[in-house]
């Protein structure tokens, strides 16, 4: 039922990108054809011949929470090292190719999936689902851009450590999930990610990347037989099987519950105090949704005097089974 439920979700969301970008005319006539390749890999076409173009999604069923612990954070890190060098293309080399042939390829991840995508012309498409293959199978992870992506990252979060958006989510997550690998950060932390090493990298692509657990949409200029023979090329090195990881089943943890998280934010020299304290609150009222308000003076946790150089925010998360 996940395995329907999952292709159900990644088919339903590739429909979408396929018909937004068709003309008008060929939206009642959009036909979805199910292909499998000589080499029994299997997608979803939408053929669109009108326009020279054709668009990739890839979904590999588990995420960030089958990340190790204490190395939260390592598939963020593989999603960003992918096209980042591949076979005898170095960083620069294979981002360039990418560039000169105007291919777009990009891949994310979530705490149950990881995901790519690849657009590209119809002249550029053998070349295309070759650089692809390059970056899903033969990966470089060169110390330059391992470095690089890490910093990166360490950057970001400590950047979003004072985003009340972020602090929230974060926060929810935790509650709702404290003992389950949900309650982790996608991105990991400044620490786990110091601990991630170019064999953990190595080790991810090879046990999490493979055939039994791909699921791919494609629409534009190409036809199911074409199709075919470019499935095997891109997809057809990868692992059989993935490795198993044991993901005990999530279950929210808390009834109801509101968490208030406080931060001390320090005022610009040039701007003066306001004349009174601030908070930025976040509060859930239901799980997962949120809305966002400015607390009124006086309102906890609210008190710092007004001629204080520091003012606090606060966001607040509900959590609901």
């Amino acid at each position: 039922m996940a395995d329907v439920w999952q292709r159900a979700l990644l088919l339903g969301s590739f429909l979408m990108v396929g018909v937004l970008g068709m003309p008008p005319a060929s939206h009642a006539a959009s036909k979805v054809e199910r292909v499998v390749s000589p080499g029994g890999i299997e997608a979803y076409l939408i053929r669109e011949p009108s326009i020279p173009f054709l668009s990739l999604a890839l979904h590999f069923r588990g995420g960030s929470a089958m990340d190790p612990a204490g190395k939260e954070g390592l598939a963020y890190m593989v999603s960003g090292l992918l096209d980042e060098g591949a076979g005898e293309l170095d960083s620069q080399a294979f981002r360039t190719e990418l560039e000169d042939r105007a291919i777009r390829l990009s891949f994310d991840v979530g705490r149950d999936a990881f995901t790519g995508q690849l657009k590209t012309l119809t002249t550029e498409r053998e070349r295309a689902f070759e650089l692809l293959r390059l970056a899903l199978s033969e990966p470089r992870f060169d110390a330059e851009p391992v470095e690089r992506i890490r910093h990166q990252i360490q950057a970001e979060l400590r950047r979003r450590a004072e985003d009340p958006d972020y602090v929230v989510s974060r926060t929810w997550f935790e509650t709702a999930f404290p003992d389950h690998p949900y309650g982790r950060p996608v991105q990991g932390t400044a620490a786990s990610l110091a601990k991630v090493t170019t064999d953990d990298l190595r080790q991810f692509v090879r046990n999490r990347l493979a055939k039994d657990n791909l699921v791919v949409g494609v629409a534009g200029d190409v036809t199911a037989a074409e199709l075919g023979p470019l499935l095997d090329h891109a997809f057809g090195d990868l692992a059989a099987t993935s490795v198993p990881v044991d993901l005990a089943r999530a279950k929210p943890a808390a009834q109801g519950e509101t968490v208030v998280v406080c931060r001390s934010i320090s005022r610009r020299p040039s701007r003066p105090p306001r004349a009174r304290p601030w908070s930025c609150a976040r509060t859930c009222r239901r799980a997962g949704c949120c809305s966002v308000r400015r607390a009124s003076p006086g309102t906890t946790p609210t008190s710092t005097p007004p001629t204080s150089p520091t003012t606090s925010w606060a966001a607040a998360a509900s959590a609901r089974a």
